[in-house]
C-alpha cells in the first residue's frame, strides 16, 4: 500500500521472501548464488507480501564505539486471516527476506510552467486575467528511487489468534547471525604478518555459504599473528576488527563490511556532513544528550595474546575521577606497538566527560526525509541541533552507529544512534559501561 507525504511524494514498503533452491547446482557454496540467485533474479523467485504487512521494525547497529556491532534484527507483523503462514509453502523460518522502500518525489523544484491564457484570479477585490506570459510552479511527478533497508533470514514465527484478529509475527536476523553459527575444524596455523583486511577475507572465505562478499573501508594498518581459525567465524571476524581498532558488520544488501582503524577519519562520507537534523534541517521529534561518568577510562591496558601488556593513563583524569581502568589482553596482532596505539587511543578519547548526543528520532514526513532514511549508513557524519522551546540550542557533529526503522500504518519514523568518538578528538574509546553493572546492584532508578 502506498502512503503519501504532504509535499506530494509517496513511499511504498516492499517486503519479499524467497526460499533457496535445494537443487545440487544451487547449493550456496558451489554455484549460482553470486550471479543468478543472490541478486534477486528470477532464479531466486522473490515472493511479494507487502499487501499483508501490518507493521515493520528494523534495528541495526551498536550501542557505542569500542563495542561490537550487533546482529541486525527485524520484526514483521502480518495479517493471517486464512492461516497461510502456518503452511510450509509460505514464508517460514530459514527463508530469506529483503525489505525495500520505494520513494516517489512530489515536486522536486519543478521548472516554472506557463499560466494558460485566460486564467483568472481574484486579488484585493480585482479580477486579473493571464495573457500567457506569466509563469507558475506546477507540481510534477518527481524522481523515483528504491532503497533496501534489510536483508536476512526468518529466525522465528509466532501466531496469535485473539478477538477475531489473526496475525503472525516474524522475527528476522541479518547475515551476521548466519556467520555466528559456522564453527569449522581448526586449520594448520598460517597468516603471520598478513594485514587485517587480508585476514578478514580469509575468515569469510573459510566460512563459505556466500557470506564472503566483503567491502573494506579505509586502509588496514595492523598486521596479524598466525592463526588456526579455531573459533567460530563471527568471533574470528570480530577479534580481527578489534585488533585493527575498527568495526565489522553486514549491510542492508547482505554484504560484509570491514571498517579499518582510520575509516571514520578518512572516508569521504565520514569526514563530510551527509545530513543536517534540527535547526534548518529535518525536524527532530526526540533526542537524548548525556554526560556520563561511567564512560570515563583513564587507564587502559591492552595486549595481544602472548604479547607484553601495553598501558596508557591520564594522571589529571585520575586525580579528578579516581582510577577507572580498561583491560583487553586477547587481541590477535603481532606487534606490541599496535597494542600501545590502541591503549593511548582509549585514554585520549575517554579520559574526560563531555555532552554526547546519543540518538535523534525523526518522522519521515517528506521526500527529503525519506531519501535520508534510505541512503544514510553507518559511519556517516551528520550535524544535529537539539533545540529547546525556551530558546537555547546545542549543535553536535557526530557519526551514525545505529539505525532503526519503524513503519506502522501511514507512520514511518527513523532513529539514528550516534557517537562523536571521532568527531571531537579524532580518537576512539571503549565506553566500558559494564563497569557500571558490576559496581552497582540496582542501576539507576
Amino acid at each position: 500500500m502506498t502512503r503519501s507525504f504532504p509535499d506530494g511524494g509517496t513511499w511504498t514498503p516492499i517486503v519479499e521472501w524467497a526460499r533457496p533452491s535445494t537443487a545440487a547446482a544451487d547449493v550456496y557454496d558451489t554455484a549460482l548464488y553470486d550471479t543468478g540467485v543472490y541478486d534477486g533474479s528470477s532464479s531466486f523467485n522473490w515472493q511479494p507480501i507487502s499487501n499483508l504487512i501490518l507493521s515493520i521494525k528494523i534495528r541495526r547497529g551498536k550501542e557505542r564505539f569500542g563495542r561490537r556491532f550487533r546482529t541486525g534484527t527485524g520484526v514483521l507483523v502480518v495479517d493471517n486471516p486464512d492461516g497461510r503462514w502456518l503452511t510450509g509453502d509460505s514464508m517460514f523460518p530459514g527463508d530469506l527476506v529483503r525489505i525495500r522502500v520505494r520513494v516517489d518525489g512530489g515536486n522536486p523544484d519543478a521548472l516554472p510552467q506557463p499560466i494558460p491564457p485566460g486564467w483568472s484570479w481574484m486579488d484585493n477585490g480585482n479580477t486579473w486575467f493571464a495573457a500567457g506570459s506569466l509563469i507558475m510552479d506546477d507540481t510534477v511527478e518527481g524522481e523515483s528511487n528504491t532503497y533496501q533497508v534489510f536483508f536476512g533470514r526468518v529466525n522465528a514465527a509466532t501466531d496469535t489468534v485473539k478477538a477475531g484478529r489473526d496475525v503472525t509475527r516474524f522475527e528476522l536476523v541479518d547475515q551476521m547471525a548466519s556467520l555466528a553459527v559456522i564453527d569449522k575444524d581448526a586449520l594448520p596455523s598460517q597468516g603471520a604478518g598478513e594485514l587485517s583486511d587480508v585476514r578478514m577475507q580469509r575468515i569469510l572465505d573459510n566460512a563459505g555459504q556466500q557470506l564472503n562478499r566483503l567491502t573494506v573501508l579505509g586502509d588496514a594498518q595492523m598486521t596479524m599473528a598466525a592463526t588456526t581459525l579455531a573459533k567460530n567465524a563471527l568471533e574470528e571476524a570480530q577479534l580481527t576488527a578489534e585488533t585493527e581498532g575498527g568495526d565489522f558488520w553486514y549491510d542492508t544488501e547482505g554484504d560484509a563490511v570491514f571498517g579499518t582503524r582510520d575509516w571514520l577519519t578518512t572516508e569521504d562520507r565520514s569526514v563530510e556532513v551527509q545530513a543536517t537534523f534540527g535547526g534548518s534541517g529535518l525536524p527532530i521529534t526526540d533526542s537524548l544528550t548525556v554526560r556520563d561518568l561511567q564512560l570515563v577510562v583513564n587507564q587502559a591496558s591492552i595486549a595481544n595474546t602472548g604479547g607484553t601488556v601495553q598501558s596508557a593513563q591520564d594522571d589529571v583524569s585520575i586525580s579528578r575521577y579516581s582510577l577507572r581502568t580498561f583491560r583487553r589482553l586477547d587481541l590477535l596482532g603481532d606487534s606490541d606497538a599496535n597494542s600501545l596505539f590502541l591503549a593511548n587511543r582509549f585514554v585520549a578519547q575517554l579520559a574526560n566527560t563531555r555532552p554526547r548526543l546519543r540518538f535523534v528520532e525523526l518522522p519521515v514526513i517528506s521526500t527529503d526525509a525519506a531519501t535520508d532514511a534510505g541512503v544514510l549508513r553507518f559511519g556517516d557524519r551528520i550535524r544535529a541541533t537539539v533545540e529547546s522551546i525556551h530558546g537555547w540550542a546545542f549543535t553536535f557533529e557526530t557519526h551514525i552507529i545505529g539505525i532503526t526503522h519503524e513503519m506502522v500504518g501511514d507512520q514511518w519514523t527513523v532513529r539514528y544512534d550516534l557517537d562523536d568518538a571521532f568527531t571531537q578528538s579524532g580518537t576512539d574509546g571503549g565506553f566500558d559501561a559494564d563497569a557500571f553493572n558490576e559496581g552497582f546492584d540496582r542501576g539507576v532508578v
